[in-house]
C-alpha cells in the first residue's frame, strides 16, 4: 500500500467528545498488540484496528492470533496512513478500571497512533465500503448505498438522542446498517442509549 497524506479529522473528532469509565467487579484481561515498529496497545475485552489488506475494521481479542502479521493502519505525526505489521497478540495481565472514548461525529480514533474503533461497533464502522487509497470512504459506493437503503428519520431515535446530536453524528444513514441486516433498529438504539449520555452536546 501506498502512503498517503491525510487530514486526521478524517478519523479522530475531538471537539464535544467524550469518556465513559468502567469500573469490573472483577479485573479484564488485557490484551496487548504489539508491532514490528516496536509500538504496542492495550485493550480489554475487544478492540477494532483498521486492516489494510482487508480494508476494513476488524476485531482483535484474545483469540485474534490469525492477525499476526497482518498490517494495521497507523497515523504518524505528519498525519500520514502507514500499514505496520502485527508482531504479537497476548494476555498481559488485568485491568481494574477501563476507559473508553465516545467521540461525536465519527465512530473512530486514534490510540497509540493507531486507527481504531470501540468494541460493539463494528457493524457501525464498517456499513460502508473503504477507499484504502485515500483512507475514506469509497464515495461512488457510499452513494449507492444511500440511494438504495434512504436515511432515517429522527423518529427513529426519539427519546434516545437530541435531534442536535442525531443530525451531527449523521444517526440518518444507519439506514444502511439496518439495510445490509448487520443490526437492528432495537440494537441501535440499545447500543446509543447505553452510550450517548457521554457525548457532550
Amino acid at each position: 500500500h501506498s502512503i498517503n497524506s491525510i487530514t486526521l479529522s478524517k478519523f479522530v473528532h475531538i471537539y464535544r467528545s467524550g469518556f465513559f469509565k468502567n469500573i469490573p467487579e472483577e479485573g479484564l484481561d488485557v490484551i496487548r498488540v504489539e508491532f514490528e515498529d516496536g509500538s504496542n496497545v492495550g485493550v480489554v475485552v475487544e478492540h477494532l484496528f483498521f486492516d489494510m489488506a482487508e480494508g476494513k475494521f476488524v476485531p482483535v481479542n484474545a483469540d485474534s492470533q490469525d492477525y499476526i502479521g497482518h498490517e494495521f493502519a497507523k497515523v504518524t505525526p505528519e498525519g500520514k496512513v502507514i500499514p505496520v505489521k502485527v508482531s504479537r497478540i497476548y494476555a498481559d495481565g488485568k485491568a481494574t478500571e477501563t476507559f473508553g472514548p465516545q467521540c461525536s461525529g465519527y465512530l473512530n480514533y486514534l490510540a497509540g497512533g493507531f486507527i481504531t474503533g470501540n468494541d460493539g461497533q463494528l457493524e457501525l464502522c464498517n456499513m460502508f465500503e473503504y477507499d484504502t487509497d485515500t483512507m475514506t470512504y469509497d464515495a461512488e459506493k457510499k452513494a449507492e448505498d444511500l440511494e438504495k437503503y434512504g436515511k432515517l428519520c429522527y423518529e427513529a431515535f426519539d427519546g434516545i438522542v437530541s435531534k442536535e446530536l442525531f443530525e451531527r453524528n449523521k444517526f440518518g444513514e444507519f439506514s444502511v446498517v439496518l439495510g445490509k441486516g448487520l443490526m437492528t433498529l432495537e440494537q441501535l438504539r440499545n447500543y446509543f442509549g447505553k452510550f450517548t449520555k457521554y457525548y457532550l452536546e
